[in-house]
């Protein structure tokens, strides 16, 4: 569209006015982006600083042919700031770190450009950038993931017409310094040499204000200025010498690290959150364990991780060896270019102190070991966050690799896989293989997990299968009885006896031999009968002293030397006797149903089971030989058990001795067996009756 406009109006113009077009267009084009190719040029060599200016400001130019950096190494985003600031007619240049590491061949790992330019300045040369920082404003230009970071040059802040600018704290540390300056006036506010370094991309030199480029031939640390005053200018400097010493492997100067044993408890006002990045920076950047041993011999430790540095000391379990293999292993992985969690390191610090507390509570209380562990995690973690801040996204980490200590410790068995698929079980493994490696009897469990995680399905059943067969059965507590002195005697009816008593065993029954005649159960009978009869009570309701003696005797003759008895033939005699130990009610029962036929009493002899002689003295053996108090007080409790016994026993043998009686002696025997064991009264009235005419 717009060439057509363009010809109309070429089209409705005055000939004169018609410009002479070139012979050769596409030349005029050539010629054209020639000339826009010598503009961009001409800037590209001029460059700020000159040798005159040099000298003015006390620097020393370093040519690229005696510093031999590989311009290539530089990231194309920072060249591209520079030049833009350049246009813009601001100074800028490369400086700091990645300066140091071009000359010692490293890549660096970031790039930081400072100019002559204000933040909002700058801020309007860049569309991707955004201005940060209150103590030390900042601007961050974005490309891509990229993020490089612009500072503008700073002066001291010695005047009193600068205070809105520039705070001091009473301690001496800078609390706002955003006063501007010149480069040379910049170099100075520079904490050590090495990092007071600048780079023109257009000539390609460096520009060394405090013989920063010798010190790195030196391999030395030192601090630009009286190292006191800049150490309590911003504390954090001390951890950066530190970091630097074992980063590069360079010493730190006598009077720079003098100082810092003595100041190292300022680190305790420095923000938490600061404290956290300086940290990683310490024991994530591929040095850790040599970061390490710097901050424990300059008493650094203990203001960072106190809790840490009190287990190291006091050499609590095998801290020391756990603490050196997993640092030893993030360095390794560092140079592997593989992933590191700073909630895995805090993990592995902090495991030392949860390992001893954890021990000491369950010793004192009585709690669930998943439930002290979670109370001393809270502990640890919140003494910890008191000088370090830990993100949630990293103290929740932590959390759930310690609880998989405990899990994966316990031979999981069928709930292996449930935990080869937890989110933190990668981390919880690392820190299981490294208690082991630093000398912990797990019992060879991190290498069972090694084997699990490269095994088949198959493969894995058969391991958790061999890990259940080795799994001990567990432990059943013995409930065995308080020893008892040999002083102390209790009583057959003791406390002791009542609470703890052994089951009694019961007899076996004999078998019972039906071939037997009549006769030999029938004496057996009697012989029972008598030995119950024995201990009935008298009228008066007490048994003798001296028949529970002699029965006593008597059963334990039998218990010894049992001897089967040879039926007797019943006599008249035998039947009066057992009869005088009955009770009135038994013999009136026999007396008043003479009814009973001989047919009926032998049968009742024979459908009652024949007892053997040696059923009936077992019996009677294992019974328990009562005292006299018990045994009266059981005679006199139970009356009518007795008389029930004593006539059964009389009846029996009236219908036994019905073969060889008539029936009108049995009703004698009977009526002589009640007159005899009846009393005096009774006996007149049945005299009576008998002699009444009209019962006749």
């Amino acid at each position: 569209m717009p060439s057509f406009f363009k010809n109309i109006k070429k089209f409705f113009s005055k000939p004169d006015q018609h410009t002479a077009q070139p012979a050769h267009p596409a030349k005029s084009k050539a010629a054209k982006r020639s000339t826009n190719r010598a503009t961009e040029q001409a800037p590209r060599q001029k460059s700020h600083m000159d040798q005159a200016r040099a000298d003015t400001i006390n620097a020393t130019i370093i040519p690229e042919a005696e510093h031999q950096i590989i311009f290539r190494n530089i990231d194309n985003n920072a060249v591209k700031i520079v030049k833009d600031l350049q246009r813009a007619s601001y100074e800028s240049y490369l400086v700091g770190g990645c300066v140091r590491d071009l000359l010692l061949n490293k890549r660096p790992k970031d790039f930081d450009v400072t100019t002559g330019a204000h933040p909002e300045q700058a801020h309007k040369v860049f569309n991707r950038s955004r201005l940060i920082g209150r103590r030390f404003k900042l601007l961050h230009v974005r490309f891509g993931r990229d993020l490089i970071e612009v500072a503008t040059f700073r002066a001291a802040h010695d005047t009193s017409s600068e205070e809105q600018h520039a705070r001091q704290a009473d301690s001496g540390m800078i609390l706002r310094d955003n006063v501007y300056g010149t480069i040379d006036q910049d170099a100075l506010r520079r904490d050590f040499t090495i990092n007071a370094l600048y780079y023109d991309v257009n000539t390609r030199s460096i520009y060394d204000f405090t013989n920063g480029y010798q010190d790195i031939a030196e391999r030395k640390i030192r601090m630009i200025g009286e190292p006191e005053e800049r150490y309590r200018e911003d504390p954090v400097r001390m951890l950066r010498a530190i970091r630097f010493a074992a980063k590069l492997d360079f010493s730190i100067d006598a009077k720079t690290a003098a100082p810092i044993k003595q100041l190292a408890p300022m680190l305790f006002d420095i923000a938490p959150a600061r404290l956290f990045d300086e940290v990683l920076k310490l024991l994530q950047s591929g040095h850790g364990n040599a970061s390490l041993e710097l901050l424990r011999e300059y008493h650094l430790l203990q203001t960072l991780l106190p809790q840490t540095a009190k287990a190291l000391e006091l050499g609590v379990g095998n801290a020391n060896e756990l603490i050196f293999n997993a640092l030893k292993n993030t360095d390794r992985r560092l140079k592997q270019r593989k992933s590191v969690s700073p909630g895995f390191l805090y993990a592995v610090l902090l495991w030392p102190v949860v390992q001893d507390q954890l021990n000491k509570v369950l010793a004192n209380k009585r709690i669930p070991p998943i439930t002290a562990l979670h109370e001393v995690a809270s502990n640890v973690i919140s003494e910890q966050v008191k000088r370090t801040s830990i993100p949630k996204r990293f103290s929740t980490n932590i959390r759930e690799i310690w609880e998989l200590q405990f899990r994966l410790t316990r031979r999981p068995g069928t709930k292996a896989q449930q935990l080869v698929e937890h989110p933190r079980f990668r981390a919880a493994y690392d820190l299981l293989v490294l208690r082991e490696k630093s000398g912990e009897d797990l019992d060879g469990i991190s290498t069972w997990w090694t084997e699990y995680q490269d095994a088949s399905i198959e493969q894995r059943e058969q391991l958790v299968n061999s890990l259940n067969a080795k799994k001990p059965s567990p432990k059943k507590r013995k409930t065995t009885a308080k020893s008892i002195p040999e002083a102390v005697v209790f009583e057959k009816f003791d406390v002791v006896e009542q609470v703890k008593a052994k089951p009694k065993s019961r007899p076996k029954k004999a078998p019972v031999n039906r071939s037997e005649n009549r006769a030999e159960a029938t004496e057996t009978n009697q012989a029972t009968a008598i030995d119950q009869s024995s201990i009935v009570p008298t009228s008066e309701g007490t048994a003798t002293d001296d028949s529970l003696t002699e029965i006593s005797k008597e059963i334990a003759t039998e218990k010894k030397t049992p001897k089967r008895r040879v039926a007797k033939p019943k006599t008249a005699k035998a039947v009066a006797t057992k009869s005088e130990v009955t009770e009135p009610k038994a013999a009136k029962a026999v007396a008043t149903n003479p009814e009973v036929t001989e047919p009926k009493a032998a049968k009742a002899v024979a459908t009652k089971p024949a007892v053997t002689e040696p059923k009936a003295v077992k019996a009677v053996a294992t019974k328990p030989a009562v005292t006299e108090p018990k045994a009266a007080k059981a005679v006199a409790t139970k009356p009518a058990v007795t008389e029930l016994k004593a006539a059964k026993a009389v009846a029996t043998e009236t219908a036994a001795a019905a073969p060889q009686m008539s029936q009108p002696a049995v009703a004698a025997q009977a009526e002589a067996s009640t007159d005899s064991s009846a009393s005096p009264r009774k006996k007149q009235r049945r005299t009576r009756a008998k002699n009444d005419p009209r019962n006749k």
